[in-house]
């Protein structure tokens, strides 16, 4: 059975009748951090609070859940389990089998708006015998890591590069990592020039000296946040360092540990979660010396959502009209636009779009239209 992804538009209609209610709205919810526990998937508050874990299937040493990744809105999941991809609901429950591969999955990263998933894995390729081999010498057998793109069911795969480290998505464009053909040839990351295609189009970080590793671009698209590592050391942590995509210039250091990395930025862009050792800490975009604070002791990988999920379950609006003003309150599941369109016999009277960065409760109020009547209100949201 092919999962059923969420689109990018939601449409809810409401009847306004003499300016009685005539939906209830839906709660809006906090912001929710989803993170690696004890080889299972966990979601916690921001602030620490509210722990659960999510699923019950993984262990460490065994089949643990070793990729976490999630759509903007958390109702959808990416993971790697036992070498293999996965699609998993908000709630951490299976969508289907496993996603083809081509060798072990390293990392499945899953798109914001759920619409395709990312695997890198290990394909073992033949190389001729080095130079100046005995003639008969056997090809040697190699390992490469392959960037691959999917639909969340599954079809489509296609390739996308070789010898990739690292992905991430800047909206709907694959970011991989890009290693310097100048010594000490440190790896930065780069835009693919299309999702299938092994060419970069422009780096989105980079820096002469240093490796930059596990990327994670802000809902907005302007930066990318990385783990800084001296060339020469072949980490992947270090630093937790903000680049312009846009110049691929570094712009701020947001921390000093030689011990941080899997950067993830809040859905306001203004705050950071990342890994310190084994525990996770959040700190503000604009990198005030001292001012992480730990919220989650013995965790891995935090993925920071809004909270779509309920409210992509319950969008509803409550239209109210008033002796000089119509006011429509409507749930915005995730960051993007809200647009709501009022209508009276079919022709429209009345549209205003509001641009949210973050899902929650949207209020629009209109000049109340001659002769108002029966009015519908029609609301299309678009996720950025």
């Amino acid at each position: 059975m092919t999962p059923r992804v969420p689109g990018r538009n939601a449409r809810v209609v409401a009847v306004l009748a003499g300016g009685a209610a005539a939906l209830s709205a839906a709660p809006a919810a906090a912001d929710s951090l989803l993170y690696r526990c004890g080889g299972n998937v966990c979601r916690v508050a921001p602030d620490g609070s509210q722990h659960r874990q999510l699923t019950t299937d993984g262990r460490p040493g065994g089949p643990a859940y070793s990729w976490l990744s999630a759509t903007r809105d958390g109702s959808r999941m990416a993971v790697s389990r036992a070498t293999y991809a996965h699609v998993l609901d908000g709630a951490g429950r299976p969508l289907g089998g496993p996603l083809p591969r081509g060798g072990p999955v390293l990392v499945a990263q899953i798109a914001p708006d759920g619409s395709q998933v990312a695997t890198l894995e290990l394909l073992g390729e033949l190389a001729p015998p080095p130079f100046p081999a005995p003639p008969g010498t056997p090809p040697t057998l190699g390992f490469h890591p392959y960037l691959f793109v999917t639909a969340p069911d599954g079809s489509g795969r296609e390739a996308a590069a070789r010898d990739v480290v690292d992905t991430a998505w800047l909206s709907g464009r694959l970011v991989r990592s890009d290693g310097s053909s100048q010594p000490p040839y440190p790896r930065g990351l780069c835009v693919l020039a299309a999702n299938t295609d092994f060419a970069c189009e422009r780096d989105v970080a980079r820096d002469p000296a240093n490796d930059l590793s596990a990327p994670a671009v802000s809902p907005d698209g302007r930066l990318v946040a990385v783990a800084r590592t001296p060339a020469e050391q072949n980490g992947g942590t270090g630093p937790i360092v903000l680049y312009d995509a846009a110049t691929g210039r570094p712009v701020r250091a947001l921390t000093a540990g030689a011990g941080d990395g899997l950067p993830y930025f809040s859905p306001d862009g203004r705050r950071v979660a990342f890994n310190r050792g084994s525990d996770i800490y959040v700190i503000g975009t604009d990198g005030a010396p001292g001012s992480e604070r730990r919220v989650v002791a013995g965790g891995l990988q935090p993925v920071w959502v809004t909270a779509g999920p309920a409210c992509r379950r319950r969008t509803s609006v409550r239209p109210a009209l008033g002796r000089r003003s119509v006011t429509v309150r409507a749930c915005a599941p995730a960051a993007g636009r809200l647009t709501v369109t009022l209508r009276r016999h079919g022709r429209r009277v009345a549209r205003r779009t509001v641009t949210t960065r973050r899902g929650r409760i949207v209020v629009v109020r209109f000049s109340r239209p001659a002769g108002a009547g029966a009015l519908r209100a029609t609301i299309r949201f678009r996720a950025a």
